[in-house]
């Protein structure tokens, strides 16, 4: 048969093609707008370059006040800071230094240690002044490293010793065996 009207039933390829970029584009834009987003909105952002994790606190935490010390001044709070070179009496290997820092209600003290295992047994850390002894706490660690370090209101700065003992009870609050002896 002869198409009278001379009409074209084939397609039209300029209109295909025309549409068919529109749509691939449309997809390939839209492709790249998830992913700046997922950069840019990910736990791991563009923006800082660090991931964050967020944790819930511990339990049993409770809320504490700041104190309105008085003795701190609009210029700076003075603090006193002494080291005190750990020398061995015990006739064996082991050295150290503690440093303490105090002033404005506060004291701290860090002591670094270097001692032989006490194989069961504790190093106990002691402040003395004149007649009093006190027993402040344990030095932690392992091997040759042992350390200790306190944070706490000034009540320790009247002492001006410190010692390390070897305890092999934990039961008393006499020092036993002297390992290491400072003054500041």
């Amino acid at each position: 048969m002869r198409d009278l009207a001379n009409q074209s039933y084939g397609q039209n390829k300029s209109t295909d093609s025309k549409f068919l970029r529109r749509v691939l584009f449309l997809i390939f834009g839209a492709i790249a707008i998830l992913v700046v987003g997922k950069l840019f909105f990910s736990a791991g952002s563009v923006i800082s370059g660090q991931s964050v994790v967020l944790r819930d606190a511990p339990t049993g935490l409770k809320p504490v006040e700041a104190d309105t010390d008085s003795s701190v001044s609009d210029k700076g709070v003075s603090l006193t800071s002494q080291t005190a070179k750990l020398v061995n009496v015990a006739g064996g290997g082991g050295s150290g230094t503690a440093k303490r820092t105090f002033g404005a209600g506060t004291y701290s003290l860090d002591i670094d240690a270097n001692l032989p295992d006490p194989e069961g047994n504790n190093y106990g850390v002691w402040l003395t002044g004149g007649a009093e002894v006190l027993l402040v706490d344990y030095l932690r660690g392992s091997g040759n490293s042992w350390g200790y370090e306190l944070k706490d209101k000034d009540k320790y700065s009247g002492f001006d010793q410190i010692w390390i003992t070897l305890e092999i009870t934990k039961n008393d609050t006499k020092p036993e065996k002297h390992i290491l002896e400072g003054s500041w």
